[in-house]
């Protein structure tokens, strides 16, 4: 996800790039002060690198925090609320008679490029001292880098609720006589002032801000309590029957028990899901996954839901969804509904087939091993036996088909493919400023014309205290600075791969190439960006587009061109064979309906507890994944307390995974199908009609312009088998 993509990637993943980019070339220089724009405007200075080092030309921070303690932290929050006041001061305090770009919009632009708050996006200035609650390995450091986004996000929300800066927006709309994409961003901000109460009485007005800041705190909590779970399950060897003898020697050892320790993170449960033939050990590692959040997290999700709705009676909408999709391409929730009920029942005939060859599956493995059958699959099961069908009816072996996917040589190969369709060139930075010594980094530059675009991050191992989901984090702003001038952008990918160990490379599952991929479009989505507007630079867009064009590079993963170029065996060096590559294909099919479903249900959860005033989620969920799925959770679990998409960034919007992807197949097929999959023409076609426009286009005219048509359904019911 952007910003996570945690439970998409529980069942889906990507990646790629060819060999020969690892240039160990940087050309370094000391940071320019952006302090010089503000120097006579702006009555206090600030240091914007926070170091004397020498950083990457245009990287305005060092992001080495590895030593930092928590007051490193608190000292440098005060100045950034500063800039946030200042700025809005200005804007608040310009003549209304006499409102100018650079005398009232200017502010407001700076203000959200430096240090714009919404839980996932810091600003320039601010994401410094946010971004480490994510990767930071300090616990007190990350716990007051969590206070200081909450800090942002409340001061942010006071500054988005002024009466003033609302009232001198809607003037300067009446004369404004500027860029159609300024004028964009004019109208938006209106919108937001309106979603915020600013046409409201104070009394009213007051009430929706506290209602918001409420929701800010426990939306923090519920986030800080998974970032810092340390669940683990004690079990013995024997009771790993089934999982490989390099994965279960990799496992840490207990000092008390000397038992093996299984995390929670992706790299050991995974496999344990769909490896281990003993159902009581699966049984235990869903328990243990799907309480992460415990009982608080379960009163939070209840509480945000009750405020939500609350705060959209008090801003004039039906429900919390109608609020939030306003401003989506679906409008709606009556769309997005209509869109989950009508895909969910043209998958049930494939997920009523695949129920029963899963159930068949278990009988006999009941019977192989002594198990008791109980005539239904068990949440524990859909995983284990979905793989077994991968592995007998398309003869998927994804232990055998790692080891042609070493993550260096991924890596090479993603750079390259990117590299040829988008027009890029990619230099891998010598000790690049970094939080850990696992981190690497990449400069970015236009192919064509040599210039700098910014910096990629890859952080891509587990670690205690780290972030335990996929997703792309923006740590520098792209857009234009107060002198017109484009910033160089800096990102991150957060991933949790398995890391090296037993003396073998990092093994990369053809899930975790394709979650590799998807991840770095949402990466190249930021890089190429020329939007102008801190608000519509690189990945936001409408909350259900901002999947599509990463996930229309998943298409690439299985085509035996790219994969010639990712691939090659971590001994021999051997690319993967063209019958593995084959098979690939055809198990595209498998478990279809399963998959997909499952995404419905968790969309349709999301939309239930965001219509409805007073629900309790336990039940809702109960009852949806029984509606969908025909199956219910285990009675001790709560695997909403662990599902953040609900919480933040993704409230009532869950349902963009499937709508993105029907459009991002559409493009596919259409731009990429008929040329080829690294056909470079039709490559910078992506880069300048999607990637280059951000959110400065409504997404369906991005849409009809790559297009040339209305976009349509077709090519993704194919894709799933359907027509």
């Amino acid at each position: 996800m952007y910003g996570n993509i945690a439970l998409y990637t529980f069942v889906c993943i990507t990646h790629i790039v060819w060999q020969g980019h690892n240039c160990l070339t940087i050309n370094s220089e000391i940071a320019d002060s952006l302090i010089e724009y503000r120097a006579t405007e702006y009555p206090k200075s600030i240091d914007m690198t926070y170091t004397t080092d020498k950083l990457p030309e245009g990287m305005r921070h060092n992001w080495n925090f590895r030593s930092w303690k928590e007051n490193d932290i608190k000292d440098r929050l005060p100045e950034v609320l500063n800039q946030i006041q200042t700025l809005y001061d200005k804007a608040g305090g310009a003549d209304m008679g006499n409102l100018t770009f650079d005398t009232f919009l200017q502010p407001i632009l700076q203000a959200q490029r430096l240090t714009f708050g919404n839980y996932w996006w810091y600003g320039t200035l601010g994401s410094p001292i946010v971004f480490p609650k994510l990767v930071g390995v300090n616990k007190e450091v990350r716990d007051a880098a969590t206070e200081a986004g909450k800090a942002i996000d409340d001061l942010t929300l006071e500054m988005f609720m002024r009466k003033d800066v609302f009232e001198r927006m809607i003037e300067f709309r009446k004369i404004c006589d500027i860029d159609p994409e300024y004028v964009r961003f004019v109208d938006r901000m209106i919108t937001v002032g309106k979603s915020n109460g600013l046409q409201l009485e104070a009394e009213q007005q007051d009430k929706v801000k506290v209602l918001k800041t409420e929701i800010n705190t426990l939306v923090g909590e519920f986030e800080k309590r998974l970032i810092e779970d340390k669940t683990v399950v004690l079990l013995n060897e024997i009771d790993l029957a089934g999982l490989s003898e390099d994965f279960i020697k990799g496992l840490e050892v207990d000092a008390e028990t000397g038992l093996k320790k299984l995390t929670m993170s992706y790299p050991t449960y995974l496999p344990v899901m769909r490896k281990c033939r003993i159902p009581d050990t699966r049984r235990k590692m869903v328990l243990a996954y799907n309480n992460r959040g415990g009982t608080r997290n379960e009163e939070i999700m209840q509480r945000v839901i009750e405020l939500r709705h609350e705060c959209a009676k008090l801003l004039g909408y039906k429900t919390w969804a109608a609020l939030r999709q306003e401003e989506n391409m679906a409008k709606n929730p009556e769309t997005v509904d209509s869109f989950l009920m009508t895909l969910s029942s043209k998958l049930q005939p494939l997920w009523k087939e695949e129920r029963e060859a899963l159930l068949k599956l278990k009988e006999e493995e009941c019977k192989k091993y002594g198990y008791e059958f109980n005539g239904e699959l068990d949440m524990w099961d859909l995983s284990y036996y979905c793989n077994m069908i991968e592995e007998k009816d398309y003869c998927i072996d994804t232990e055998k088909l790692k080891e042609y996917f070493p993550l260096e040589t991924v890596t090479n190969g993603l750079l390259g493919v990117y590299s040829h369709i988008l027009g890029l060139e990619f230099t891998k930075l010598v000790d690049p400023p970094a939080w850990h010594e696992d981190v690497f980094a990449y400069k970015v530059n236009d192919k064509q014309s040599g210039e700098l675009m910014g910096y990629v991050y890859m952080d891509l191992f587990p670690r205690e205290g780290k972030h335990s989901h996929f997703y792309i984090k923006p740590m520098q702003s792209g857009s234009v600075n107060e002198a017109g001038v484009k910033e160089k952008t800096v990102t991150c990918m957060v991933c949790n791969f398995n890391p090296p160990s037993q003396g073998k490379p990092s093994l990369l599952t053809p899930n975790e190439v394709k979650t590799y991929f998807h991840e770095f479009g949402h990466a190249m989505h930021t890089i190429c960006s020329k939007a102008k507007v801190q608000m519509f630079w690189g990945t936001h867009v409408e909350r259900d587009f901002v999947e599509a064009p990463s996930q229309m590079l998943e298409n690439w993963v299985k085509e035996k061109e790219v994969l010639a170029r990712i691939s090659g065996h971590y001994l021999t060096g051997e690319t993967i064979p063209d019958v593995e590559v084959d098979k690939l294909k055809k198990a595209d099919k498998a478990n279809v309906g399963y998959f997909n479903l499952w995404q419905i249900a968790l969309a349709t959860f999301d939309q239930r507890i965001h219509q409805s005033g007073s629900i309790d989620p336990r039940k809702a969920y109960s009852d949806v994944t029984f509606e969908i799925l025909g199956m219910r959770p285990h009675p001790d679990t709560f695997f909403p307390g662990t599902f953040e998409h609900v919480m933040h960034s993704y409230d009532a919007g869950y349902y963009s995974y499937m709508w993105s992807e029907v459009f991002s197949v559409d493009m596919y097929e259409t731009v990429f199908g008929k040329v080829g999959p690294l056909d470079a023409n039709a490559g910078m076609k992506y880069r300048q009609m999607i990637l280059e426009k951000g959110g400065s286009v409504d997404g369906f005219d991005m849409l009809r312009n790559i297009l040339g048509r209305e976009p349509n359904q077709e090519a993704f019911l194919m894709k799933k088998g359907l027509i």
